[in-house]
């Protein structure tokens, strides 16, 4: 379990809850893990950088089998944009991306869900992911959204390879649709 509370003087408030591999049912070579997250971030003092208040709720879903690996991820966001997103959370303690699909999907109203299927050979761990955000213009357009981005589909194929207990090779192929109509 994780909980940060960041407090910033006349910006804002950020309360982070992580609940990570719960494990629901572990039998044999079969394992299901349940994680949540919620963030609550609120305006503070002088509200320097305007509306802030909004949340953002995630779960993610992991099915475990021998080597193989499936993971369902969802966030949702609520009608202002989660400041301090990307490389500023980073330094605030928190992963590159807050939000389980670790994607564009931290703007007003945004709902990203996905899938990740991966297999462990060794040393040698591939994965593909899809991930499909649903944006909404209305909501970045009066929810403090600065990088306004349409709704968008995300394929990635991500090989890993550990070659010591310090060294990694990792090399990732992306492809990002953004599509040209959405609400």
């Amino acid at each position: 379990i994780s909980l940060y509370d960041y407090y910033i003087s006349d910006l804002m408030n950020s309360i982070y809850f992580q609940s990570d591999n719960s494990k629901i049912i572990s039998m044999d070579s079969f394992k299901l893990s349940f994680s949540a997250q919620y963030l609550k971030q609120t305006e503070v003092g002088d509200k320097l950088l305007g509306n802030l208040d909004t949340y953002l709720a995630g779960a993610k879903f992991g099915f475990f089998m021998g080597d193989a690996k499936l993971t369902l991820l969802y966030d949702i966001v609520g009608n202002h944009t989660i400041k301090g997103s990307g490389t500023d959370y980073s330094t605030m303690g928190y992963s590159t991306f807050v939000n389980f699909t670790y994607a564009e999907g931290l703007n007003a109203g945004a709902e990203s869900y996905g899938a990740a299927l991966g297999y462990s050979f060794g040393n040698l761990k591939p994965s593909i992911k899809y991930i499909h955000i649903e944006q909404d213009l209305e909501k970045q357009a009066t929810g403090n959204t600065s990088n306004i981005r349409p709704s968008s589909d995300e394929w990635n194929l991500d090989v890993k390879y550990k070659i010591n207990s310090i060294s990694k090779l990792r090399v990732r192929l992306g492809k990002l649709d953004y599509e040209s109509t959405h609400k």
